[in-house]
């Protein structure tokens, strides 16, 4: 059973309260006084269904929904109506995506308010936070996905956002990007463009409305478990299908290997291919079951080795 706590903050600009979705504690606020500072224009049962629907906000984890006794001017008595009460990040991000000044203050807002929260130690508010640095690489729809971590927040490759969302090029929304919301990484030699979570937001509101659900829904469920590096492997199990880590693992071969910097890394290994470590391949080739084909172009290999180091 999800409760709210009575009790709202002193700071009146969108009253946030304590309160639990799930079993996890959070801060919540209603989607209803959101709506009213955001000015929106569109009724607010329409404006918050039709969120939920396009970026797949899900209840009992992004939001809760409460029936409450309204009264009804004119009408004679109250009657029920659903309310929605929020989590900070969902509300962060019903902010970002309107793209006005309301909504930037009110995503400054709220940003202060879990900065509060975290300061005062409170226990139940304080979440798993994200690495500070490095990199996550990921399998979306059997393509690369790849996340970098820059100071303690996640920012996705731009280019893998635009393949995710079957969006021709990352263009069709980069340029609809503010300063703050874009960058660039070096994910190996070379620099990517990378987006934040505001601008994948953007890219979402520019792709068709399915895809771009289906993707939010699969970025929650690694971006949570980013914060749980031990479970690399478990990312988004259950995601309709979206997900094609685990089935990749078991169609293919991999090698697998930590490197310098304590990350999990796989590599592929071709169909036929062996893997044999160096201390081992003398007695390999000397074992029948080894290709005899390959042998004069390993010889060949071998002899050049040797003359270009004499």
């Amino acid at each position: 059973m999800n409760a709210l706590t009575q009790g709202a903050s002193s700071t009146t600009l969108i009253p946030v309260f304590a309160g639990q979705i799930g079993d996890q504690q959070a801060q919540l606020c209603d989607a209803r006084d959101l709506h009213a500072f955001l000015q929106v224009g569109k009724r607010f049962t329409s404006w918050i269904l039709e969120r939920i629907r396009s970026y797949g906000f899900e209840e009992d984890q992004d939001y809760l929904m409460v029936s409450r006794n309204r009264e009804t001017k004119g009408r004679g008595g109250d009657r029920r109506s659903k309310d929605f009460c929020l989590s900070l990040d969902m509300a962060k991000e019903l902010a970002m995506v309107e793209r006005s000044d309301q909504g930037r203050q009110a995503r400054r807002y709220f940003i202060e308010m879990e900065r509060r929260a975290l300061a005062s130690n409170a226990p139940a508010l304080c979440a798993p936070k994200y690495p500070e640095s490095g990199t996550l690489t990921l399998t979306y729809r059997q393509r690369r996905f790849r996340i970098a971590f820059i100071e303690g927040q996640p920012w996705f490759a731009a280019t893998d956002v635009a393949a995710g969302l079957d969006v021709r090029d990352s263009h069709v929304f980069m340029r609809y990007l503010e300063p703050h919301q874009r960058n660039t990484y070096s994910f190996t030699k070379s620099k990517t463009h990378v987006i934040d979570v505001s601008g994948l937001n953007v890219a979402l509101l520019h792709a068709d409305e399915a895809k771009a659900g289906r993707l939010r829904q699969w970025l929650v469920q690694a971006l949570e478990t980013a914060k749980r590096p031990d479970d690399l492997l478990t990312i988004a199990p259950s995601t309709g299908g979206e997900d094609m880590l685990l089935k990749l693992l078991q169609a293919k071969r991999f090698v697998m290997s930590v490197d310098h910097n304590q990350r999990l890394q796989l590599c592929e290994v071709e169909q036929g291919a062996a893997v044999v470590n160096p201390e081992q391949v003398a007695e390999w080739v000397r074992d029948f079951a080894f290709p005899r084909q390959h042998l004069p172009d390993l010889l060949g290999a071998v002899s050049d080795r040797m003359r270009g180091e004499a």
